[in-house]
Order: structure tokens, then sequence, then C-alpha cells
């Protein structure tokens, strides 16, 4: 299992754009963390705080990678 962090507010999940800039998708084209202390992460929380964006929280999400027949 490997673990991933990820900003989400009531909008959606942030993806990171140029330098202070995201917007909101869904949770598959969302911008993912490895390590909840990255810099890029708390620079992404930090632009959505300066916008006073609503609800924002931080996520950790699960993964399990699974073979699958197809």
């Amino acid at each position: 299992m490997m673990k991933l962090y990820a900003l989400k507010s009531r909008e959606g999940y942030l993806k990171a754009e140029r330098e202070d800039s995201y917007r909101t998708v869904p949770m598959n084209k969302a911008s993912v963390f490895g390590d909840r202390d990255s810099e890029e992460l708390k620079q992404l929380k930090r632009a959505a705080e300066n916008d006073d964006l609503a609800n924002l929280k931080m996520v950790e999400l699960e993964i399990t990678e699974k073979e699958v027949e197809f």
C-alpha cells in the first residue's frame, strides 16, 4: 500500500499549475505528493489559503495495487 497526500476543497481537489497557481479538478487529475511535508504541497496550500478557498483540507489517499484480469 502507498500513501499519497492531496489538498481538497468544497470545489474539488487541487492541481498545481504555475508557481502560486492552481485549479480545482476531479480526484484523478489532482496533484498528489508522497510526503506530507513536501515543499510543493506547502506552496500549494499557501496559494489556496491566500485565495480563502472554502473548506480546504489535506487528505491522505491509500493506493493499493492488485492485479486484475482483462
